[in-house]
């Protein structure tokens, strides 16, 4: 593979590797995400209803109305856009 260099000890036993970043970026962030996940596993976990009562208070997350109220707004626009507009012109 391309991009990717190894090093090996004594033995010629890889033991590191050089990525190119601008090859394989997203080879790398995968390989981050994977580490953060591991590290995080012992970590509290919060329940999701809890972050969103917290988040809602705060106001950084729309209160349950707000967003369902927003949604309808948007599919109603979507609707509008979609139908075809039919005007008669003056002969």
């Amino acid at each position: 593979m391309t991009g990717i260099q190894y090093i090996t000890d004594e033995k010629g036993r890889k033991t590191a590797a050089v990525i190119d970043l601008k090859k394989h970026a997203a080879l790398w962030e995968d390989f981050q995400d994977i580490l953060v996940s591991r590290s995080r596993r012992k970590e509290k976990r919060i329940p999701l209803a809890k972050v969103k009562a917290e988040l809602t208070a705060s106001g950084k997350l729309l209160g349950e109305l707000r967003l369902a109220v927003n949604q309808k707004i948007e599919a109603l626009a979507g609707e509008a856009l979609e139908s075809p507009v039919r005007a008669t012109l003056p002969t």
